[in-house]
């Protein structure tokens, strides 16, 4: 009887299987790294193409805003210069904040004011049709537009009566404005009809241009403000 024992051959083909599975395995690793490294970088081409949108479109958005802007500045200069209006003069330089004690009046830089002292309480938007009083306990004084305008408002000054068409206007158009304020104000410069204030900011005009008013508030309410924010 033959002795037991591997049959002839068996060693070499268990060996060269054992070799074909390592070779599938290596294969299989080589693939799936292969398959990694194209996920990934196509991950990387995927979040790097949003970045760049994002870039295009940012900058984008900052140019357009720009070219608004600059549109927007040149619309207002034209306007005013059709209404025959000063420049907007900077009158901002160490305003004072200080609130008036009871009784107390003040007398300001600039007419119409544009900050300084003034009532602890502030006026709400709206059309006044009388001319604010410099009597400190007046109920609508003009110590409490200003203390409106440190809290970012702006002021129309109507140098007419409120029984006039161009403030009839004026209120027609700005009466439920955000934080604008348009009351007559009898003391304008002669030949000037209507002052436009915020603080710090100060305009006179010739000519009621709703177009211009409007540029005036686009522009600078809310803008220079010590206290924007403020109701």
């Amino acid at each position: 009887m033959p002795a037991k024992g591997p049959r002839p051959g068996a060693a070499t083909a268990s060996a060269a299987a054992r070799q074909r599975a390592r070779a599938a395995a290596l294969e299989r690793r080589v693939a799936e790294q292969r398959r990694r490294q194209s996920l990934a970088r196509r991950r990387r081409l995927r979040y790097g193409g949003v970045l760049g949108l994002i870039v295009v479109i940012v900058t984008g958005l900052i140019v357009l805003s720009r070219v608004r802007s600059g549109a927007a500045v040149r619309a207002f200069n034209q306007a005013s210069e059709a209404a025959g209006c000063t420049p907007v003069k900077d009158t901002g330089a160490n305003l004072s904040h200080r609130h008036l004690g009871p009784g107390e009046r003040v007398t300001y830089s600039t007419s119409p004011p544009s900050g300084g002292d003034h009532n602890p309480s502030p006026l709400s938007a709206g059309v006044y049709t009388t001319a604010f009083s410099d009597d400190p306990n007046a109920t609508d004084s003009i110590y409490q537009a200003v203390h409106s305008l440190e809290h970012g408002y702006v002021e129309i000054w109507y140098g007419g009566s409120a029984s006039d068409s161009q403030f009839q206007q004026l209120s027609q158009e700005f009466a439920s404005e955000t934080k604008v304020i348009l009351s007559p104000y009898p003391q304008l410069t002669a030949g000037q009809t209507i002052g436009l204030a915020t603080w710090g900011r100060l305009q006179t005009c010739q000519k009621v241009s709703i177009p211009q008013v409007r540029g005036f508030i686009d522009r600078f309410r809310l803008k220079t403000a010590p206290e924007p924010l403020a109701p």
